[in-house]
């Protein structure tokens, strides 16, 4: 009898160690995962800086041609005098 719990032990830990396995396994493979999503989210963070600058900047431009324009309107006589 006690032959056969030591047998039934070994296979149980047999199993614990085979599941201890791919539990290492999976977490490598999430850990290879997450490296590669963490890499692409620092790259589409930069871009979303570079385009918010951009815009700012477009935005800067067209109030500064807005006011010349405005500028413009006010300055010059109505041609329908």
């Amino acid at each position: 009898m006690a032959l056969n719990k030591l047998i039934d032990l070994e296979s149980q830990v047999k199993g614990l160690i085979a599941h201890l396995q791919e539990l290492k396994r999976r977490n490598a493979q999430l850990e290879e995962r997450l490296r590669v999503v963490d890499g692409r989210l620092t790259k589409q963070d930069a871009t979303l800086r570079r385009w918010e600058r951009e815009r700012d900047w477009l935005r800067g431009k067209v109030r500064k041609v807005l006011g010349e324009l405005e500028a413009i309107e006010f300055s010059e006589p109505s041609l329908r005098d």
